[in-house]
């Protein structure tokens, strides 16, 4: 999810906007807010890039 330019949002507003509409199980137990999301040429997410920062220094990577 994007915010528009001027927006704010907290992890409670969104953790709070999520559990009504996904349910307990499937809701986030923790967000994180990040500068940018990392794209390919073709406007994809990389999602290796946005998995890179919570596997470091683990082993294996899943």
């Amino acid at each position: 999810m994007e915010l528009n330019d001027g927006e704010e949002l907290t992890e409670t507003e969104l953790i709070a906007y999520c559990r009504p509409r996904l349910g307990g199980t499937k809701t986030p137990e923790r967000v994180v807010f990040v500068p940018e999301i990392p794209r390919s040429a073709n406007g994809k997410i990389l999602k290796k890039d946005v998995r890179e920062p919570f596997w470091r220094g683990h082993e294996r990577q899943i």
